[in-house]
């Protein structure tokens, strides 16, 4: 009885991998590493940002054995998601999970091998995170964590559950290395935000942020905790923009700003883009006051 029971999950399992399969692809997009895709359209496809190396030269190879070149619409470094329209690909795309993933429940991922053939990693929803931080301030509102391992070809590839539902696209490209799954709503506002712009168009004040704690005489009678010090205007860097150094951070070190604007802000900026009022409360020394500042876009 057993026996027979652990052949038909391992059937049921092996027909939900080729099931799978069929919404994904094999990326030429980096020299001597093909990656993974996933169809989320008839002639679209989804990938870790940082497997697409280049932004021509694409093709992709479909699970019918086509190879097709891939034109890149728009890429998203801070969520490592990247876009690609395949003329002809007729791609099917995996229907998307319609409740949260629960802690424990089975979770697979499906790549394409260097030769295109199916390949899968079999594991558990280890955890989903509220949001994280990485990099220079970027920031993700939530991230699934997985057991499943390293594989080559494992970024971009589709995160499911036991029906088959997409939980997410897979990347090992944000957190080290660690194989992380981006939640299918947010790969969701990114494509779409890509596909209408060709880019992310997320929200800039030009200030550096830092999370600090606030005294009771800080609080002016508010129950919060915390507030973000403005420690100085971004300088441009090689690679991004960072915060200033040296000795302005401590001229600054009096100023907030309140913690629940901060975070209103990064939502505004991020769903509104350029030109967004926001009101925010600002507290210098022992005065408490209220401004209107206008979320622009970073300097390209």
């Amino acid at each position: 009885m057993a026996g027979s029971a652990l052949a038909r999950f391992s059937d049921e399992l092996a027909s939900l991998v080729e099931h799978v399969s069929l919404s994904t692809v094999s990326l030429n997009g980096r020299p001597h590493r093909p990656g993974t895709a996933t169809v989320v359209a008839p002639d679209l496809v989804v990938t870790a940002d940082h497997t697409v190396e280049r932004d021509d030269d694409l093709s992709v190879q479909t699970s019918d054995g086509r190879t097709l070149s891939a034109t890149l619409v728009g890429r998203d470094p801070a969520s490592d998601l990247a876009l690609l329209r395949v003329a002809d690909l007729n791609g099917v795309a995996p229907s998307t999970a319609t409740t949260a993933p629960r802690v424990g429940s089975l979770a697979l991922a499906v790549t394409r091998s260097w030769q295109g053939r199916p390949t899968a990693r079999l594991g558990i929803v280890s955890g989903v995170s509220g949001m994280i931080r990485y990099g220079r301030g970027s920031r993700l509102d939530s991230v699934i964590l997985t057991d499943i391992g390293l594989s080559r070809g494992l970024s971009g590839s589709p995160l499911v559950n036991a029906q088959g539902e997409l939980l997410g696209i897979v990347t090992t490209g944000l957190l080290r290395g660690v194989p992380i799954a981006i939640p299918h709503d947010t790969v969701t506002q990114v494509i779409a935000t890509l596909r209408e712009h060709g880019r992310m168009r997320r929200g800039y004040l030009g200030v550096a942020l830092q999370t600090v704690r606030l005294n009771e005489r800080q609080r002016a009678g508010r129950d919060q905790s915390r507030g973000a010090l403005i420690v100085g205007p971004l300088q441009r860097r090689p690679g991004g923009y960072g915060r200033p150094a040296g000795r302005r951070h401590h001229r600054q070190r009096r100023r907030h700003t309140c913690q629940r604007n901060r975070r209103r802000a990064g939502r505004v900026a991020e769903r509104g883009g350029r030109h967004t009022p926001l009101r925010v409360e600002v507290l210098r020394g022992a005065s408490l006051t209220t401004v209107d500042v206008l979320v622009g876009e970073p300097p390209q």
